[in-house]
C-alpha cells in the first residue's frame, strides 16, 4: 500500500497511519507513520536547509524580516497538527535518525 489516498503528500495522513498503529498495536505501521510524517513525499524528505531564512526589505514588507519563501501558515498549522498527532499516538517509535536532527 502506497499509502492513504495515493496521493504526493502523505506526511499529511501520517496521523491515520499513527492511528492505525496504536490501534493494532504495530511497531511496523509506528515506524511508517514517522517516515510519511517526516519523508515529505516524492520531495525527497525534510531537510534541516530546506529552512534556511531569507532577508526581505522595504519596499516589499513594511520592516525587514526573515522568511522561509516557500513556508505558508495553513501548510505549517497542518504539518504541525500531524506531528501533535503522530507524536501523541506514535512517539514510543520516534527514528533516532533523520536529516531534520541529524548534521548536514
Amino acid at each position: 500500500m502506497d499509502g492513504v489516498g495515493g496521493g504526493s503528500n502523505p506526511q499529511w495522513h501520517a496521523r491515520l497511519t499513527a492511528y492505525a498503529a496504536r490501534l493494532k498495536r504495530d511497531p511496523e505501521l509506528a515506524a511508517r507513520a514517522w517516515r510519511e510524517l517526516l519523508g515529505g513525499g516524492g520531495r525527497g524528505g525534510l531537510r534541516r536547509s530546506m529552512y534556511a531564512a531569507t532577508r526581505v526589505e522595504p519596499p516589499e514588507v513594511p520592516r525587514p524580516i526573515e522568511e522561509v519563501p516557500w513556508a505558508g501558515t495553513n501548510g505549517t498549522a497542518q504539518w504541525s497538527l500531524n506531528a501533535i498527532q503522530v507524536l501523541a499516538l506514535a512517539g514510543d517509535h520516534v527514528p533516532e535518525r533523520s536529516p531534520l536532527w541529524d548534521q548536514e
